[in-house]
């Protein structure tokens, strides 16, 4: 290494060092503003109520439409099913 390599080295150090002081001597960790008659004080951040994805609430006409459009497996009409489809329950 050169000299002018170690000055460099020597000069970061001092800064580093001042910065370090600078930061430990500072406010401390909870309080936020220069001067001590405008300290505010930080609060704890809101809680999480539940982790993960939500489930939707979904109602009746959704989950008629999720199923489809329902028709009788007998004749095949749309209205009724087959427990009551008026071409099997006729005499």
């Amino acid at each position: 290494m050169s000299e002018e390599g170690c000055e460099v080295l020597s000069k970061t150090q001092k800064s580093l060092q001042v910065k370090l002081k600078l930061l430990k001597d500072g406010p401390s960790n909870n309080e936020v503003g220069g001067s001590s008659s405008q300290t505010q004080y930080m609060k704890d951040p809101k809680r999480v109520r539940c982790k993960g994805r939500s489930k939707g609430v979904t109602g009746a006409k959704e989950k008629a439409m999720k199923r489809g459009i329902r028709h009788c497996r007998e004749c095949g009409h749309i209205g009724h099913d087959r427990r009551q489809c008026p071409a099997l329950n006729t005499p």
